[in-house]
């Protein structure tokens, strides 16, 4: 077990941020370590990672946050493991008894920690190793996760202290759960330091995620090889196991003014650099991605997926496509890269449009939801 040490001397009760892979490079850890940093300001915050893939942390957490991580290294686990179904839940269940014990033997389940969770295993695991005072964070839309889960979800969530959802679209469906114990609060949005002019930029349609299914880049690819772009590029930034298969189609349709460029952690630059933004998901949890590229002044496009899209782009501040309507995509697009005054307008009101989802903004709707849960 690997362990930096918290220096803060707060009387507030501590608050602990459980994740698989701290070091990862993805959407939940990304907006993990942005809430970690922005409660440091209030409590005692700690990360604790079940392990730790790569020897740095790629979204830095303040240096007044503790880091635990049970196993220093990369190992098969709930998150990443590639099984059928049955052999995938028998796995599962060993993984969680497996960190309960870890978990244990830290002694970081006291009754003054408050566990906050990004998903129903790791709520699981959170309440099985002893955790009092349980807060998980739903990343995902209602309907993506298996039936098993979806049973254990809701016996398992009546039992620990409150859950947050990201959007106000999935509200009914937690019909089942107490009222006073079910909150809708985004993700923080950090303001962007810089913004280059949006005049200034190259006729650029960027997309960002990982290279999975789930965010539809051969949907966006498909759209993409349906329109006239000989003077636009197409960047798509992110790392994931459907780059081959993306890639090969690029080849196979020639689409010569298409790259697919690795993850960067200073994407800030590659959303002042481009003008139109796409968000091509079949489905996400909210849509990060999608309120950034507004923070910077893009003029932006998605499909209206469960959940968070509708919600984002609701005051005329971009534009909404039917679901994995590859046609209306194209069409979309190409009457937005013809249409100057359209992409100028939709950046001027991109963001004020997300003023809701700074941090200070965010970090109230957090405070109420702690105090409740430490009385």
């Amino acid at each position: 077990m690997k362990e930096y040490l918290n220096n803060s001397s707060s009387n507030e009760p501590d608050v602990h941020i459980l994740l698989g892979d701290v070091t990862s490079r993805g959407g939940i850890e990304r907006v993990s370590i942005t809430l970690a940093n922005a409660l440091s300001a209030l409590y005692k915050v700690r990360l604790v990672s079940l392990y730790a893939s790569l020897s740095d942390i790629s979204f830095r957490p303040v240096d007044s946050i503790a880091v635990t991580i049970l196993h220093n290294g990369y190992e098969e686990s709930m998150y990443n493991r590639s099984k059928s179904f049955l052999a995938g839940v028998l796995f599962d269940i060993n993984y969680v008894f497996k960190k309960r014990k870890a978990l244990k033997k830290s002694d970081l389940a006291d009754e003054n920690a408050i566990a906050i969770c990004c998903d129903v295993k790791m709520t699981l695991l959170a309440k099985m190793a002893g955790y009092k005072k349980i807060i998980t964070i739903e990343h995902f839309e209602y309907d993506v996760i298996n039936p098993v889960l979806k049973k254990i979800r809701e016996w398992l969530y009546k039992k620990i202290s409150a859950v947050v959802t990201l959007t106000p679209e999935d509200k009914d469906k937690y019909n089942w759960m107490p009222e006073q114990k079910h909150f809708v609060i985004p993700n923080i949005v950090e303001i962007p330091r810089q913004i280059v002019p949006f005049q200034q930029r190259a006729n650029c349609v960027l997309a960002v995620g990982r290279l999975t299914h789930q965010k539809g880049f051969d949907l966006l690819l498909q759209a993409w090889s349906r329109i006239d772009t000989a003077d636009w590029m197409l960047r798509i930034i992110g790392d994931g196991p459907d780059k081959e298969t993306l890639q090969s189609y690029i080849a196979d349709n020639r689409l010569n003014n298409v790259k697919i460029l690795p993850f960067n952690k200073h994407i800030a630059k590659e959303y002042n650099q481009a003008k139109i933004f796409v968000l091509s998901s079949r489905y996400e949890g909210w849509g990060m991605v999608l309120v950034e590229a507004l923070a910077f002044g893009m003029a932006c496009i998605s499909f209206d997926c469960p959940a968070g899209p509708k919600t984002i782009l609701q005051r005329n501040n971009g534009i909404l496509v039917k679901a994995e309507d590859v046609n209306s995509l194209a069409k979309e697009i190409k009457k937005l890269m013809e249409n100057k005054a359209m992409q100028k307008e939709l950046s001027q009101k991109a963001p004020e449009s997300i003023a809701m989802y700074s941090e200070k903004q965010i970090l109230l709707k957090w405070q109420e939801v702690i105090e409740q849960v430490s009385k």
